[in-house]
C-alpha cells in the first residue's frame, strides 16, 4: 500500500503549540514597534515644520529614530499591543 507523504502528519500537536507562543510574542512585538514608529512619526511631523536642525538630513534622521525608538519600546514591554495580540493569536 502506498501512502503520500502530504496525508502523513509531521508533528504533533503538542509540539506545534509548544512552539506557539514565542513566535506569536515575536509577530506581536514587531507590529508593535511598527505602530509605535508609525506613531512618534506622525507626532514628530504635527509638530511643524521648523524642529531643531529643519531640512531633509533631520527627516532621514527623525525617521531612524523613530524605527529605533519603537522598536526598544515594544522590546522593553511597549504599550501593551504585543501582549494582546499573543493573546488572540493562542
Amino acid at each position: 500500500m502506498l501512502t503520500s507523504p502530504v496525508l502523513m502528519p509531521q508533528t504533533s500537536i503538542e509540539q506545534l503549540d509548544s512552539t506557539k507562543p514565542p513566535q506569536s510574542l515575536k509577530v506581536g512585538q514587531e507590529m508593535e514597534s511598527l505602530f509605535v514608529s508609525v506613531l512618534l512619526k506622525e507626532m514628530r511631523q504635527a509638530g511643524g515644520e521648523g524642529g531643531l536642525f529643519p531640512g531633509d538630513h533631520s527627516d532621514t534622521l527623525g525617521g531612524m529614530f523613530d524605527m529605533f525608538l519603537g522598536q526598544h519600546i515594544a522590546e522593553s514591554g511597549g504599550i501593551g499591543l504585543a501582549a494582546s495580540l499573543q493573546n488572540v493569536l493562542k
